[in-house]
């Protein structure tokens, strides 16, 4: 089962990096990309158990290196470095998270990476600051939607493997 885990992790990893660079590359709104796999890594690294996480993250970071050109540094830094530091303060200081609470990481991250990759790009001006806030506003919105989802989706499962016992 859990050769299966792992398999279904990489899989998940490869479909998200694949869309992001196919399909959500060529919908631009202000500028302004929805990265569905950096969504993905903060929010498990919000609700997933550390063991999971590392290797998603580490998938992640492979498979977007592989597929973007963003440096690999930067993708190292974002989709493995800084959602790390996400999972241990979630650990020390909030044990559950409530919705305002992971929209407030959402909006944290985002502008974290989105700044960060202004600052490495050296596009800090108006037409920059215009893709950093709509970056931040989708992909935010996105990233709620896909923690609703997700804890959707994981009290379904727990639920039905309640009723089989």
């Amino acid at each position: 089962m859990k050769i299966i885990k792992k398999l279904l992790i990489i899989f998940f990893a490869l479909c998200l990096s694949l869309l992001d660079i196919s399909f959500f590359s060529t919908i631009l709104i202000g500028n302004a990309t929805i990265l569905s796999l950096f969504s993905f890594v903060v929010v498990f690294a919000i609700l997933e158990e550390e063991k999971d996480f590392l290797f998603f993250s580490a998938a992640a970071v492979l498979f977007f290196s592989i597929f973007s050109s963003l440096p690999t540094w930067f993708i190292f830094l974002m989709f493995f470095l800084i959602p790390q530091i996400v999972l241990y303060l979630r650990k020390i200081f909030i044990p559950e998270i409530l919705m305002p609470v992971a929209i407030l990481y959402f909006v944290c991250m985002n502008f974290i990476f989105e700044i960060l990759l202004l600052i490495s790009y050296r596009q800090l001006d108006l037409n920059g600051l215009k893709a950093l806030i709509y970056f931040v506003i989708v992909n935010t919105v996105f990233s709620t939607l896909s923690f609703y989802l997700v804890k959707k989706i994981r009290k379904k499962i727990t639920i039905d493997e309640i009723k089989f016992n």
